[in-house]
């Protein structure tokens, strides 16, 4: 027998295996519609209680095993990013690396708030250090702030729960 016999034996039982364990399309379709709806109904819900988030919130990027068809069994996690642009010219900012951390990146403010979204972004001072640094504990603490208000007025979903550490903000 050849390799090629062998490879494509191999090939055609891995599928067999993987049609087995992969999750089923018509419940992906389904479990995305719910989850679509349920984070569409948050946003919505966190631009009308604050016009900072109205202003800066761009978009929504659906990411991990899930989205990438990846998931083999059931899904109980749904990693989804939030896109947001603060009002700054691309100029008023420094992006500076360390060689030391070479996958992570501090933002500088070197310009100030300007515009017509000034009034919405008067408060913005906050998400900075005092050597202007960007600090990621600020936003985070922020937007949970926004997700536990809007939460609070919705009803408690069955098997569904909250998860908060500091890398993360999770429904």
């Amino acid at each position: 027998m050849s390799f090629d016999t062998n490879n494509c034996k191999l090939l055609s039982e891995l599928k067999k295996v993987l049609k087995n364990i992969k999750l089923d399309s018509n419940e992906t379709k389904t479990n995305n519609a719910i989850v679509n709806a349920v984070l569409q109904e948050i946003i919505c819900r966190m631009k009308r209680l604050d016009t900072l988030f109205n202003v800066v919130y761009q978009r929504l990027v659906y990411t991990g095993s899930y989205y990438q068809g990846l998931r083999l069994h059931e899904a109980t996690e749904y990693d989804v990013n939030l896109v947001l642009q603060f009002p700054f010219r691309k100029e008023a900012w420094s992006i500076e690396t360390e060689d030391s951390a070479p996958s992570f990146v501090k933002c500088k403010l070197i310009d100030s708030i300007s515009g017509p979204t000034e009034n919405a972004t008067r408060n913005l001072s906050r998400f900075f250090d005092e050597e202007k640094y960007l600090t990621r504990e600020s936003v985070i603490r922020w937007l949970q702030s926004l997700i536990d208000k809007v939460l609070k007025g919705c009803l408690q979903i069955k098997n569904v729960k909250k998860v908060r550490n500091a890398n993360l903000i999770a429904l």
